[in-house]
């Protein structure tokens, strides 16, 4: 009878840690990053997502806070939790946002092969700097879907 209890009281704790190591390894997508690419030098200027300082004000000829003219964005998705080769799929999507209507301009589901952690996988989107883009990003299958925009505009 004793045997039957540590029987029970040992396979409670190997399903708690399988468990836990399950979830702990359940990769997801927490942020993303984009950053300006300059036409002229090759250059990446400072993260432009949720950066208040830097002003998207026609950066397609260098002007606002663009440091040269830029009609590129890089896109860093970043994942926290290690992806099993073969079984971590990254969905991304970037779509102008004109407020009548979307365009996409990109649509891409990417395998990622990931050992640690955290990880990052870029998309490239051409012909920005006027128009807002709304960005959204998840694992394949999962739920979570991170949203970020990208207020370009242009004008005289």
């Amino acid at each position: 009878m004793r045997e039957t209890g540590v029987f029970r009281i040992a396979l409670l704790i190997g399903l708690f840690l399988a468990i836990s190591v399950v979830l702990k390894a359940a990769p997801s997508v927490t942020n993303m990053k984009a950053f300006l690419f300059y036409n002229q030098s090759g250059a990446l200027s400072e993260n432009i997502i949720g950066n208040d300082d830097f002003t998207l004000f026609n950066t397609i000829i260098g002007a606002g806070a663009a440091k040269e003219p830029s009609s590129q964005t890089m896109v860093v998705v970043e994942i926290n939790g290690k992806c099993i080769s073969g079984a971590c799929k990254v969905e991304f999507a970037a779509a102008e946002n004109t407020g009548l209507k979307k365009k996409v301009m990109l649509k891409k589901t990417t395998e990622v092969f990931c050992e640690t952690e955290k990880c990052n996988v870029a998309f490239m989107l051409y012909d920005t700097g006027c128009v807002p883009i709304e960005l959204t990003a998840k694992i394949a299958g999962s739920k979570k879907t991170i949203k970020k925009n990208i207020n370009f505009v242009c004008g005289e």
